[in-house]
């Protein structure tokens, strides 16, 4: 922006200072800037995180031959009003560390609760463990948060 100002020849206290709404402090406002303490949210902590959705998975079925889908069902319950913009990345980890997909739930497009597939294949996995995990992220106008729900496990086993 400051390019664009100076190509116009117009400059703002802000601008040409370079000063930010942390050193000015209660004038940011009205001078442009952002203060800190005129934030509309606080930034959530670790636990809250937790608490803002899932992932769940049948906790042991069997690696079949070939190609199949395996459901998982997610929860998510952004902080904020009916209409708070949120998405919803999830990963899948197989049993050996190696990344087998993702996904994108997004929010206004997917309800806030439902049902979703894996396609595993058992030509490129092994049985064992495998671990779901998802970012949570989501829009408190003006600021915009993600972080990490908690991980979920299910097991395909031997037929």
């Amino acid at each position: 922006m400051f390019a664009a100002q100076r190509k116009a020849g117009v400059y703002s206290a802000v601008a040409v200072l370079g000063l930010s709404g942390g050193l000015l402090g209660p004038l940011g406002g009205l001078l442009g800037g952002s203060s800190d303490s005129s934030s509309s949210s606080a930034r959530p902590t670790a636990a809250q995180w937790k608490k803002m959705g899932s992932t769940s998975s049948k906790w042991k079925r069997v690696l079949r031959k070939g190609c199949h889908n395996y459901a998982y069902t997610y929860t998510v319950k952004p902080p904020g009003s009916a209409g708070t913009e949120w998405s919803l990345e999830t990963f899948l980890t197989g049993p050996r560390g190696g990344r087998l997909g993702s996904d994108v739930i997004l929010g206004g497009a997917d309800p806030k609760h439902g049902k979703k597939t894996w396609r595993i294949c058992k030509s490129n996995t092994v049985p064992g463990t495998f671990t779901i995990k998802a970012k949570l992220t989501y829009n408190a106008n003006p600021d915009q948060y993600s972080g990490w729900l908690n991980a979920s496990h299910f097991r395909l086993v031997k037929p």
